[in-house]
This record gives C-alpha cells, sequence and structure tokens, in this order.
C-alpha cells in the first residue's frame, strides 16, 4: 500500500500516489522557474493547472487516486 496525499488542484481535490506526487511537484515547480519574469507567469501556471486537472480527471474514473501508471 503506498501513502497518498490530498491536493487541490485548479479547485478540485485529488488524492496523489507519493511518488506521483512529488514528480507533479518537481514539474510545476521547474515551469514556474521558467517562467520567473515572464509577464502573465500566474495566468500561465493557472492554465498549467488547469490541464494538469483534466489530465487527472480522466483516469480517476477507474481509480481512487492518482499514480504514475
Amino acid at each position: 500500500m503506498k501513502k497518498t496525499f490530498t491536493a487541490n488542484i485548479s479547485g478540485n481535490v485529488f488524492h496523489i500516489e507519493e511518488d506521483a506526487y512529488e514528480r507533479l511537484q518537481s514539474y510545476l515547480t521547474g515551469i514556474r522557474r521558467q517562467l520567473e519574469g515572464t509577464a502573465g507567469q500566474e495566468e500561465i501556471m493557472a492554465d498549467v493547472e488547469a490541464r494538469v486537472e483534466e489530465r487527472f480527471q480522466e483516469p480517476l474514473q477507474e481509480r481512487q487516486a492518482v499514480c504514475l501508471s
């Protein structure tokens, strides 16, 4: 059994397995670093998070938590 985290992404709550959570955090942190000082940074990050949320909705129809596989 894997440890899970609860995360709020674009206004929706997801249960995410620990390894998937760490990968998501790394991904979002990398994007934030690349966007530092860019006009519209917050809007772009909101769009990225909204797309992540859309992608997470698809596999959750069959599972209870987001995982890497």
